[in-house]
């Protein structure tokens, strides 16, 4: 998903927000008006003692159903967006993150393993030049990663690294 997408979900989940803030403004005057009118108004007559078929509904009864309940579904579709928001975005980092440590691991590859291999009579490297290789390569993903204007590091740990280096690493030696 772009991020003019994302910022517009983001925009659109602001404004909701602030329709909920007005819609209880709203309430909170009209009650207040409702109460001016009530002390406002001339005592009427006297009326003959009836008891009302149906009762009035109690303040609290409205404030529910018109400010609490808005306002909770809105707080949940908030939050929702944000959770939305939040993983296209992460999907959208792993991805790179992966295509950089491609990038980086072949580029390890190509400049250190196969001169090292060569250079051993039966072509493996040690455990310290696989361990140095890894951490150059590390170091080179992070490297493009700024480059590119992405924090690498943040994004993936070096033991994250190691898997997707051995993934990549599995498709070389098959080509």
């Amino acid at each position: 998903m772009r991020r003019s997408d994302l910022f517009l979900k983001s925009f659109v989940m602001l404004f909701v927000v602030l329709a909920f803030a007005l819609l209880v403004c709203d309430v909170l005057m009209a009650q207040e008006v409702v109460k001016a009118a009530e002390v406002a108004a001339p005592a009427a007559p006297a009326a003959p003692a009836v008891t009302p078929v149906v009762e009035p509904i109690p303040w609290w009864v409205n404030l529910l159903w018109q400010v609490v309940l808005p306002g909770l579904a809105s707080v949940i579709a908030f939050i929702w967006g944000i959770a939305k928001v939040k993983f296209h975005l992460d999907e959208g980092n792993k991805k790179e993150a992966a295509s950089i440590a491609e990038i980086a691991v072949k580029a390890t590859y190509d400049e250190f393993v196969r001169d090292a291999k060569a250079s051993h009579q039966d072509g493996k490297l040690t455990k310290d030049e696989i361990a140095h290789a890894g951490k150059m390569a590390f170091g080179k993903a992070v490297e493009i990663g700024k480059a590119k204007g992405f924090d690498f590091a943040k994004i993936v740990s070096a033991e994250a690294f190691g898997v997707v280096a051995d993934k990549v690493i599995k498709a070389l030696k098959k080509s």
